[in-house]
């Protein structure tokens, strides 16, 4: 799935998104991405809506975990 949403984008499959992602997920996805702090065992919640998906990122995460978290959530968006 990752791969097919990298070409839908026309993102090379070796290219690394990096700080990209973010970007991508509210830009080309149009999801609406928030960071704040959860509950402690929370890192990340994906919500379906009608009009625009939300993301919510464990905002006390480092920021490497949080673009991980990110793609995880991104990935249900994704799927279904």
């Amino acid at each position: 799935a990752a791969g097919d949403l990298r070409e839908e984008l026309g993102i090379d499959s070796l290219e690394p998104l990096g700080n990209r992602l973010l970007d991508l997920a509210e830009a080309e996805l149009e999801l609406q991405v928030t960071i704040t702090p959860l509950p402690k065992g929370i890192d990340g919640i994906y919500e379906r809506r009608p009009r625009r998906s939300l993301i919510i990122l464990q905002g006390a995460d480092w920021p490497t975990r949080q673009r991980h978290t990110l793609a995880h959530e991104v990935g249900h968006h994704v799927l279904g």
